[in-house]
């Protein structure tokens, strides 16, 4: 019977500790402020990229526990994404995401200044392997007026700040 005993006690502390760890924050990124960041992006018409990361193992990237996992997303709208081709290979899928996503917290005010501060462009480092995004200075015309702007991969950032938390930065494409 105290065998019985041990045996139930240990496997309840097993699934509270399972429990308590899921729970837990996992680094600079929670479970929380990535969900919110999600919750953010389908908001303002991203659903595909949203779905692709929470479905996808960059969720599980995004939540590695280190004490500066901190991210920033730049996510394109979902009608160049519904050109991605799914019935690629699942490496070329992982790898699309993961230049999409730079292991640095960058809002929309860094990216300008890295972009002014190297004549007009710079480069950061991405979560696909050799993998880089051109930054560089822009502008872009917004009911008749010129403005200055960022674009990654001469893409303009047409979303800045998209959701900033402590962890992670989402700009739109």
């Amino acid at each position: 019977m105290e065998d019985l005993t041990s045996k139930s006690t240990l496997q309840i502390l097993l699934l509270l500790a399972l429990l308590l760890l899921s729970t837990t924050t996992t680094g600079a990124t929670t479970d929380q402020e990535l969900d919110a960041a999600l919750s953010a992006l389908r908001s303002h018409g991203f659903t595909l990229f949203a779905n692709a990361v929470a479905t996808s193992d960059l969720r599980f990237l995004l939540l590695l526990p280190s004490s500066s996992a901190t991210f920033t997303l730049f996510s394109p709208p979902d009608h160049l994404l519904y050109s991605l081709d799914l019935a690629s290979p699942a490496d070329h899928y992982t790898r699309s995401l993961l230049l999409h996503v730079s292991p640095t917290l960058l809002r929309i005010s860094s990216l300008g200044s890295a972009a002014s501060a190297s004549p007009g462009r710079c480069f950061i480092d991405t979560l696909a392997p050799h993998g880089r995004l051109l930054v560089e200075e822009s502008k872009a015309l917004v009911n008749g007026t010129v403005l200055e702007s960022v674009s990654v991969n001469r893409v303009r950032v047409s979303v800045p700040d998209l959701f900033v938390g402590s962890g992670i930065v989402v700009h739109g494409l």
